[in-house]
């Protein structure tokens, strides 16, 4: 099996236990990335991507209401992206995305932070 450059090879001695691990997991429990993305399966993080939202000023912060509005109005724009794949098959960003539960607690105070009426 041919070790991709992820976060195990950069960080890892190269006779490390781990990579040896890692391998057997991939023979024993190999992932057919053309099934839905279950993220309770997934034991590698090869085909993750980030956006990290940082201010354009080095010193300040992002935690303001009109930042996190442009991060959320990203958010929807991310979450509303449809690609295709070789066959032509129309694949949208919920059809492959791993979704955790979020608990209602969370949620409301999330919706109560992003509330269009605050002021500042």
């Amino acid at each position: 099996m041919k070790e991709n450059l992820d976060e195990l090879a950069l960080y890892t001695p190269t006779d490390a236990q781990a990579r040896d691990e890692v391998r057997q997991l991939d023979a024993l429990f190999h992932i057919n990335d053309s099934d839905p993305f279950y993220a309770t399966r997934r034991y590698d993080i090869k085909r993750a991507g980030y956006i990290i939202v940082t201010h354009r000023d080095e010193d300040e912060d992002v935690l303001n209401p009109l930042v996190m509005q442009a991060a959320m109005q990203l958010w929807s724009v991310v979450q509303s992206l449809t690609v295709e794949d070789q066959d032509d098959r129309r694949i949208n960003y919920p059809s492959i995305c791993v979704k955790f539960p979020i608990p209602p607690e969370f949620s409301r105070a999330l919706h109560t932070f992003f509330s269009p009426n605050m002021t500042t």
